[in-house]
């Protein structure tokens, strides 16, 4: 099987699973407990936690996907989605530890965020999470990451105060593929280096679709969050 069938069945028996709606539930849950603690603790909004942290505006959104990317969607995968995996009979799929793989050939000189086991073939990915429409940017710290992402765009409502019990997440787009590094925007580096990428008009992504929904604009598509 190719990596091109692997990602697909991949995606197939992760949307089956419903293992992204187990993370949304996850996020909403964690928002204020460990993502937002001290806007909960102080009675404010996300909106209003990060302009008392942070006074320049361009810099909320990446200041607010930081804290969802690395305590929300990262977090999740590393310690809760197995105990939603292991229900599923679908498929065999897991998140594989790091000591797990630690002396793993295929791994071994490879940038990544998360490893799924799936079938017995190790699937080793890069999470980029955004709060975009169109857009998924980072920061390329490495010439030598995994050319499998994980696309996770999260609609989040940052105007309601932020309390325990409350919905946070009102849409999620979520998308698994391989992408060659002439596909992103910008030169990756040893040191560092701002990279973009677009959903082209002309390509069909469906069948690597997790949740959401991608419609064509003029040049890009742009996401229609579920």
């Amino acid at each position: 099987m190719d990596k091109k069938e692997l990602i697909k069945n991949l995606v197939l028996h992760l949307k089956k699973s419903k293992m992204i709606d187990d993370m949304v539930s996850y996020i909403n849950q964690e928002i204020p407990k460990t993502i937002f603690p001290i806007a909960k603790r102080e009675g404010l909004t996300i909106n209003e936690w990060v302009s008392s942290v942070e006074d320049d505006e361009r810099q909320h959104t990446v200041l607010t996907t930081t804290r969802l990317s690395y305590d929300g969607v990262k977090t999740y995968l590393v310690y809760c989605a197995n105990k939603h995996l292991s229900k599923y009979d679908g498929a065999k799929i897991k998140v594989v530890s790091l000591n797990e793989i630690k002396d793993v050939e295929e791994v071994k000189g490879i940038a990544f965020d998360v490893v799924f086991e799936f079938n017995g073939k190790l699937v080793v990915i890069e999470i980029k999470v955004t709060q975009s429409k169109d857009t998924f940017t980072g920061t390329t710290h490495s010439t030598s990451k995994s050319d499998i992402f994980l696309l996770i765009s999260l609609l989040i409502n940052r105007t309601k105060k932020v309390v325990e019990n409350e919905k946070y997440v009102d849409g999620l787009f979520a998308i698994l593929l391989n992408i060659d590094n002439n596909k992103w925007d910008g030169e990756p580096s040893k040191n560092s280096s701002f990279t973009s990428l677009n959903f082209l008009s002309e390509v069909d992504y469906s069948d690597f679709i997790i949740k959401g929904s991608l419609r064509n604009k003029k040049k890009y598509k742009e996401i229609i969050f579920e």
